[in-house]
């Protein structure tokens, strides 16, 4: 293999999940990216490291581990973590579930690269920093979102034992004694990616407007209150000048295959202006469709201008519970029920061809079992309104944990929670564990961690039939998606018998058989089909 200057790596959340016998990879999601139980899916700012690097001169190269072991049972990492070469390997610690396959991914490349230098960084590496750097394995972390220049100062510096100059670092002296230099805030975020260095065929991209967020979601780390606490970013929100974010636009538009898709995780279309030049941009080539992200309703200027181009919306819309109350103590916009579906009435009577996506969550600030299934009911209600167009009703436990850095997490008290792991070791450990009941970091005064997972199957069962009965999902798929949470159900209730070391090898048979047949198809909840017709920007 070739000698680069830094070779990013992103793991699987566990290691050696190929091999686990004792933990199982229960079937539950409801993401509106096709991704497995591993996360397959890197972080963007992965991307934004290797534009800057290669746009400097340096020769940085992204490795989707995580992807590859999914795709290619029989490959043998540890041998091919032996071929690398670089003069510094980087690791995303972004989501908190990578915990364990970081750490142990790290380890290996200091086991056969002794000399080369291991970074990690992410949201989840910014916030465990000092627990993290005790680790033999890890040399530095670079925190906050100002990443890329701050690697590519380091890079020019590797070698001479002395980092006090480059901020957000935290490194190793010669006698291993951590250094943790000043921290600086993040004002702008002008990181961009070239999407025309990137694989052949990709047909799913991605865009961030900035670095933060413009909003404040309870149970997010990624909120504007969490990012400006814990990751440094001026005011919750850095965001992305219209030159540099219409340069990435571009950079996709030159780049794109046959029936794009653009998913869109900021708020920037909130500006009508901006829309219209990003729309104008893809009025010729091959983009599609375009993911927004919803968390104010658009205005009907809004609706009317995109009904003029011929590319398809899709809208995803949190709006997490049915309930007002509820969904007001997650954080979002005070819109009702009623305002929600005027504009859902209003946006299907100018575009007919649009897509939405209403996504719901069990584990909220004071919600019961009874809310989450009344939750259910105002899916059906949704879904059957709008049965004759594209709308959608997902809905999802918050799992495996409640972001640490969150407004909740901060604030637990407040928002009717407790908190059992506060320690990273503890997130380590977590997801070791047979059953995921266990893994949970939370549990709230109306729902303790098993009845959280006991009303998870009961609602999602219920929610598959509730698709049946209004044409969302035929019934072929709506009895294969039941069978299989039967099946995980059954699975759970056998775990629970028993300990980790006390498992039964009966158990771990079915454990192990069970779990192939997860990582073979990777469906997400809103459709069993395997994705392999899409290619998404983040695999290998």
């Amino acid at each position: 293999m070739n000698h680069y200057d830094i070779i990013l790596i992103h793991p699987p959340s566990i290691f050696d999940f190929r091999d686990r016998d004792d933990i199982l990879f229960a079937f539950l999601s409801s993401s509106s990216i096709a991704v497995s139980p591993i996360y397959e899916m890197y972080p963007l700012g992965l991307k934004t490291i290797e534009t800057y690097l290669t746009e400097q001169g340096k020769k940085a190269k992204i490795i989707n581990l995580a992807d590859m072991m999914l795709k290619n049972p029989g490959l043998d990492v540890e041998a091919f973590l032996k071929t690398l070469k670089a003069g510094m390997f980087g690791i995303d610690l972004h989501w908190l579930a990578h915990a364990q396959g970081s750490l142990a991914v790290a380890k290996l490349l200091k086991e056969h690269h002794p000399d080369t230098p291991v970074i990690l960084g992410g949201i989840s590496a910014s916030y465990f920093y000092g627990e993290i750097m005790e680790y033999p394995q890890v040399d530095f972390i670079i925190r906050g979102v100002d990443t890329p220049y701050l690697i590519d100062k380091l890079l020019n510096q590797l070698g001479r034992g002395e980092y006090h100059d480059i901020m957000n670092l935290c490194w190793k002296d010669k006698s291993k004694k951590i250094i943790i230099n000043n921290f600086s805030k993040a004002v702008s975020y002008n990181n961009i990616i070239d999407w025309t260095r990137s694989v052949k065929g990709i047909n799913y991209f991605m865009v961030f407007s900035g670095a933060g967020c413009e909003y404040n979601c309870t149970f997010c780390s990624g909120s504007k209150y969490s990012m400006h606490k814990h990751m440094g970013v001026n005011n919750g929100f850095a965001v992305k000048e219209i030159p540099a974010f219409l340069r990435e636009i571009e950079s996709i538009k030159e780049y794109s295959s046959k029936n794009s898709t653009v998913i869109t995780l900021h708020h920037w279309f909130e500006d009508i202006n901006l829309l219209e030049k990003v729309l104008d941009t893809f009025k010729t080539g091959n983009i599609k469709t375009i993911h927004f992200t919803i968390f104010q309703l658009l205005s009907k200027d809004h609706i009317k201008l995109m009904s003029n181009y011929n590319i398809r919306p899709f809208f995803e819309i949190s709006i997490q519970s049915g309930s007002e109350e509820i969904r007001q103590s997650c954080g979002n916009p005070p819109y009702s029920n009623k305002e929600l579906e005027e504009w859902l009435d209003y946006l299907f009577a100018h575009n007919k061809n649009a897509v939405v996506g209403i996504f719901l969550m069990i584990g909220l600030p004071g919600q019961g079992e009874t809310d989450v299934m009344e939750d259910v009911k105002y899916a059906g209600h949704l879904m059957k309104k709008y049965e004759n167009f594209e709308l959608n009703v997902y809905m999802s436990p918050m799992r495996p944990f409640l972001d640490p850095g969150s407004i909740i997490y901060d604030n637990p008290e407040k928002y009717g929670y407790t908190i059992f792991f506060d320690k990273f070791k503890d997130y380590e450990k977590a997801l070791m564990v047979p059953h995921w009941k266990d893994s949970l970091n939370y549990e709230t005064k109306l729902i303790s961690k098993k009845q959280l997972v006991d009303i998870s199957y009961k609602a999602t069962r219920e929610l598959i039939a509730v698709k049946q009965k209004t044409n969302k999902l035929p019934p072929v798929i709506s009895d294969a998606m039941t069978e299989k949470i039967d099946s995980t159900v059954s699975l759970l209730n056998d775990i629970e018998k028993y300990g980790k070391d006390s498992m039964p090898q009966e158990v771990r048979g079915k454990i192990l058989e069970y779990n192939n047949k997860i990582f073979k198809g990777s469906p997400s909840q809103q459709s069993p089909f395997n994705f392999s017709i899409h290619k998404y920007w983040h695999e290998a």
